[in-house]
């Protein structure tokens, strides 16, 4: 160990003035180079975790409400019993409990899911609020919704919703 000791320090006492501060010089420029990056690479990282952090705090209160919401709408279908009707006479009892008129109904066996009917839905209301609240309740009686378009007549308040609803049969 004490010969490359004494090697270094022959070639450091061999070299001139200027030579020996150029080589500091630039030793010093290097660790200042590399002290910036990882410095620099740190503060990023810190960066990035506090603007996650922030986005996932906002998530995790959205879910929160989300999450009470479900709870809210999830019980309230425990108050309305699945009643022992006809799906037909059940669908026509909803609508005219929401306050429509059911003015087409058709049935049809699902081919593609055995066991299960597709219900083609006209409904006409004064609003369309009204319509939601029937999926809502038709929902908690079981069925299904696969499509829904609602309209409002033009210069009349008048909503016509076309449903197609799926229950097993």
């Amino acid at each position: 160990m004490s010969k490359v000791r004494a090697m270094y320090q022959q070639f450091w006492l061999g070299l001139q003035l200027r030579e020996r501060r150029t080589i500091l010089l630039g030793a010093a420029l290097v660790i200042i180079t590399a002290i910036y990056l990882l410095l620099d690479s740190i503060w990023n990282t810190r960066a990035m975790l506090i603007a996650d952090r922030t986005a996932l705090l906002e998530e995790s209160l959205w879910m929160q409400e989300q999450a009470e919401l479900a709870e809210v709408l999830g019980t309230s279908c425990r108050e309305n019993q699945i009643l022992a009707l006809e799906n037909r006479e059940l669908l026509e009892l909803l609508a005219s409990r929401n306050q429509l008129n059911m003015t087409s109904f058709s049935e049809a066996e699902n081919t593609a899911n055995a066991g299960r009917n597709i219900y083609n839905l006209r409904l006409e209301g004064a609003s369309g609020d009204s319509i939601l609240s029937f999926l809502f309740h038709s929902a908690c009686q079981g069925f299904t919704l696969a499509s829904l378009q609602i309209d409002k007549t033009t210069g009349v308040e008048q909503y016509t919703g076309q449903l197609e609803l799926s229950n097993e049969s």
